[in-house]
């Protein structure tokens, strides 16, 4: 199938050979129906720049998460300046150890819900590039 006017034409003169004819549209038909194949491949060629640009900031958004999952490694392993033998002090490093994880868990928490509104904003750009294709 063409993608213009004139694609068009051409097809149908093919089939119907050289006595056949094709209806003949006022000039504004097709000036407008070229300009909207036009305007419809602009489009998803912008939604695909779109596309790329979430993907990369993802991966940005992705970086964070990953610092600070190794970073809890750390944090779980660090005596926090305090001898962890002594039952008074191991209590100390275990009750600091969760107020900094629960802050750090907080952090993974937004960078999550904001990945997971990239993806969501990706798959519904594709699927209007599919409908805009149609």
């Amino acid at each position: 199938m063409a993608d213009d006017w004139d694609g068009a034409v051409k097809a149908a003169v093919k089939i119907l050979g050289k006595a056949g004819d094709v209806p003949k549209p006022k000039p504004i038909l097709k000036t407008e129906l070229d300009s909207a194949v036009a305007g419809r491949k602009a489009l998803a060629s912008a939604m695909d720049d779109l596309v790329d640009a979430l993907t990369s900031l993802e991966h940005s958004v992705d970086w964070p998460r990953q610092y600070i999952t190794h970073f809890q490694d750390k944090v779980n392993v660090f005596d926090y300046g305090l001898d962890p033998k002594d039952p008074v002090a191991a209590k100390k490093i275990a009750e600091a150890r969760k107020i900094i994880n629960t802050w750090l868990d907080q952090k993974i928490a937004v960078i999550n819900r904001t990945d997971a509104k990239l993806r969501d904003g990706r798959r519904h750009l594709l699927e209007l590039k599919k409908q805009v294709a149609q």
